[in-house]
């Protein structure tokens, strides 16, 4: 396995992951807001009726298309690392482009995971703060033996999804990555 396309590749399939999984962030709370402009405008008037069908079609496009895309990466991470490794070692193997494949896809998904996980609970906090200020809710209006326990709740599952999304991801990357290694490898002979 060679390093420099290994973290070539890593480092352009992480890249691309966080700035979908920020795109999909800013679509998901721009969506949140719209449906609660929606609601307003349906409790302003009640015989307007609210039309959520955009709203929902957006919603729906992204749910598609982050389930194309996750493999497609995984796959173009193995597929460019074992393009970069033939450029170092024009002699590479099927078998060594799916090592590395496999190699450099799961570690962009432990690396995007991370990311993903601290950009979530980021989102989180300004998710709370904006549904505190669509109920018209003050600091002092939440019981306080609520608080405590929804911090621990969140901060206790950001964690734990954090770890799964982590190990899975990288399981799953790494199958695909391989995948893309091996075709590589294998059409290049």
């Amino acid at each position: 396995m060679k390093t420099r396309p290994l973290v070539l590749s890593a480092a352009l399939s992480a890249a691309v992951q966080i700035l979908y999984f920020l795109i999909i962030t800013a679509i998901s709370m721009l969506v949140l807001r719209s449906l609660f402009q929606s609601l307003d405008d349906a409790l302003a008037d009640p015989l307007a009726a609210p039309n959520p069908q955009p709203v929902l079609l957006a919603s729906g496009v992204v749910g598609v298309a982050s389930v194309l895309l996750a493999p497609l990466v995984h796959l173009g991470t193995g597929a460019l690392y074992a393009i970069l490794h033939r450029r170092e070692a024009p002699a590479m193997t099927a078998e060594q482009g799916a090592v590395g494949g496999a190699a450099a896809a799961a570690l962009a998904r432990v690396i995007t995971g991370l990311a993903n996980g601290l950009i979530s609970t980021v989102f989180s906090l300004l998710v709370v703060q904006f549904l505190r200020n669509q109920s018209g809710l003050a600091p002092g209006d939440i019981p306080p033996d609520v608080l405590p326990v929804s911090l621990m709740m969140g901060v206790f599952g950001g964690v734990f999804g954090t770890i799964l999304s982590v190990c899975w991801g990288a399981l799953f990357a790494a199958a695909l990555g391989a995948l893309g290694g091996i075709l590589v490898g294998a059409f290049n002979r």
